[in-house]
């Protein structure tokens, strides 16, 4: 008798009673070391396919409620129960009149389905990202990697690359080196049309971002089973269940496990001196012992790419540590040469000036003034930075083509170590001579590490752009001020909502702490820092991302799903008919978003867009029974 056949002998027995539920699935137990394997098993998990197949035989098509109290209800009847009042459960009152709201909470319900279930042997998922402005969009693929090896060790996972600004080779090298830790083998990295010929085929692809793979696509379509996809987007931009934020269907934030113990982060002199960067930890310290830094120095980490967010950040740390005595080190850029941003900051014996250069002309967009240190205790300011050239490199495009991109570099020393610009330093005019010192440091680029522990052994201010330094910075529960470039508005719009649910004054200050052009109101800003509530609030902040929001839980959760289903024909028909249901009302979101902005209403990226009257009930309907087939299935697989 073959698999199919033993499998639907036992799925009758179970159906009409002669197997209780615990029998058959002693049954499958018995049936899975069973080394027979037909033609129609040659792929996939043989114990999946069994799985399902008898599965199907164990959830009835048409359910009847018993009419008699006495009679014990059916296990398919208790399924569809248990999905109803669990989709009701999932989805609260606020998201019930909500398109997105009810998108994301449903499909974060069907994910947890799948928290206890275990990914079916021998199987591969396929990393797809491409960098299209520097080695910080690659850092996304490389928490992804971090992330799923830490919890699936022997899942195989392959690295694709596509690059738009820096080198094929040096992208695979800046993915090997940060994933080296994790067990990936350094030959799983490669460029998207490099796929080594012995790799196995993935049963999933995770997209990054959600609109990358243009050219790689139709190398994957000699595939023989079509793999699962993910898209996956940095910023919240994207359609719902694609992008990475603070949104009602969002997928979530990255977090840093080695940070989320932390409530309160300060100067550590030891900390920094545990940084791989020697060159960066000499200059922080300065000669001095780790604790004497600790008891003399303050240090803030920025990490910005223009410059008016850097200006105002620098003034409201100024402005707050008006009565403290520490000197001020701040470690951050001086400068940028990139696509979209050029500028340096100049000083003379007026001050600080932070000039944007785009275009080739030099234009001031905002200033610290040496009157501005004098109020505020500061005698000196010191600029300490690396010395740079442009250098223009060649890159091949996804289609072949090849393109020049110009960037700012490190010029070395023949250690290797970076060359130092001459020093720059200035005693501010009528400055008491026993004043505090300010030191600007730019020692970039430095490791991923060192970043890490410059984010846990400074103040607890910092400045931080994109979704990366934002989850690394909420991990460790920081006060922080944000770059809200063009391209993140609607992360930034997101942070300051999710404030506003612990305290609308709360949220008008993380507000002010945003910017992409204009300059801060840093006194105001100084000022709500001064108040201890600030600080409690940014902790209270921080608590609920990490546990409302962790990407890497969801995106494990995610790949168990993806790949389940790509084994399991039975789990993948039900998930279609959900994603049927979602996707309608995604569609139905957009189609009303899109007639609001016709009528001339303004509507933000994360406005919400109400749902018809009924319309919650009718898609719990919908999903109930595709749901409970789910439950029912998952039940018996495991």
């Amino acid at each position: 008798m073959t698999l199919a056949k033993l499998a639907k002998e036992i799925g009758k027995a179970a159906e009409s009673g002669t197997l209780s539920p615990q029998e058959a699935k002693m049954a499958l137990d018995k049936l899975s070391q069973m080394k027979v394997m037909k033609d129609s098993y040659k792929s996939g998990s043989v114990l999946a396919r069994v799985k399902s197949s008898v599965a199907e035989h164990l959830l009835p098509k048409n359910v009847q409620e018993s009419k008699s109290s006495t009679v014990q209800m059916s296990k398919a009847t208790k399924n569809l129960e248990k999905a109803h009042s669990g989709l009701e459960a999932a989805v609260p009152e606020s998201s019930r009149s909500d398109y997105r709201g009810m998108i994301g909470k449903v499909d974060m319900h069907v994910d947890m389905l799948f928290d206890k279930a275990k990914i079916p042997d021998g199987q591969s998922i396929m990393v797809h990202v491409r960098e299209d402005n520097g080695m910080g969009d690659l850092m996304l693929a490389v928490k992804t990697v971090n992330a799923l090896k830490e919890k699936f060790p022997n899942l195989d996972i392959q690295v694709s690359l596509e690059v738009r600004t820096i080198k094929m080779d040096d992208a695979i090298a800046k993915i090997r080196g940060e994933t080296k830790n994790s067990g990936l083998p350094a030959g799983n990295v490669n460029a998207f049309d490099k796929r080594p010929s012995d790799a196995k085929e993935p049963g999933m692809i995770l997209i990054m971002p959600d609109n990358a793979c243009t050219e790689a696509e139709h190398l994957w379509s000699n595939f023989q089973t079509p793999p699962e996809k993910l898209m996956v987007k940095e910023y919240g931009w994207g359609g719902p269940l694609a992008s990475g934020g603070l949104g009602s269907a969002s997928l979530g934030i990255f977090l840093d496990s080695r940070l989320t113990h932390i409530s309160d982060t300060q100067t550590s002199g030891k900390g920094v001196s545990e940084m791989a960067s020697h060159q960066a930890r000499d200059l922080i310290l300065n000669g001095k012992s780790p604790e004497d830094y600790s008891a003399s120095n303050k240090l803030y980490f920025a990490y910005a790419h223009m410059p008016n967010p850097s200006a105002g950040f620098m003034k409201s740390i100024i402005k707050m540590n008006d009565d403290d005595k520490k000197d001020i080190d701040f470690f951050m850029r001086t400068e940028n040469h990139i696509p979209g941003a050029n500028w340096n900051l100049n000083v003379d014996n007026q001050g600080l000036h932070f000039m944007d250069n785009f275009g080739g002309k030099g234009r001031e967009v905002d200033d610290i003034s040496f009157n501005l240190l004098k109020e505020n205790g500061i005698s000196k300011v010191e600029v300490i930075k690396v010395k740079r050239e442009i250098q223009t490199i060649e890159v091949e495009n996804p289609d072949g083509t090849k393109s020049k991109v110009t960037r700012l570099v490190p010029v070395k020393n023949d250690d290797g170590t970076f060359k130092l610009e001459g020093s720059i330093s200035h005693d501010v005019p009528g400055a008491p001579s026993d004043g505090k010192t300010l030191r600007i440091i730019d020692c970039f680029p430095i490791p991923h590490s060192d970043v890490m522990k410059l984010v846990e052994h400074s103040e607890p201010e910092t400045l931080i752009t994109g979704n990366q330094s934002f989850g690394e910075a909420v991990s460790a529960s920081k006060s922080f001020f944000y770059e809200q470039l063009p391209n993140d508005i609607s992360l930034g719009q997101q942070m300051s909502g999710l404030a506003g649910t612990i305290d609308p004054q709360f949220q008008q200050v993380m507000e002010k702490m945003q910017c992409f052009e204009g300059k801060m109101d840093y006194e105001s800003i100084a000022s709500a820092l001064k108040d201890p509530s600030t600080r409690a609030n940014f902790r209270e902040y921080g608590a609920k991302v990490q546990e409302e929001f962790d990407l890497g839980k969801r995106l494990e959760l995610k790949v168990k799903r993806g790949l389940i289903s790509h084994t399991t024909p039975l789990v993948k028909k039900e998930l279609e008919k959900i994603e049927e249901t979602t996707s309608k009302l995604s569609s139905e979101e957009m189609d009303a978003r899109d007639e609001l902005r016709s009528n001339g209403t303004r509507v933000r990226a994360d406005t919400p867009i109400p749902m018809p009257s009924g319309q919650f009930q009718q898609t719990v309907d919908s999903l109930a029974s595709p749901v409970s087939k789910l439950i029912g299935t998952l039940d018996i697989m495991h």
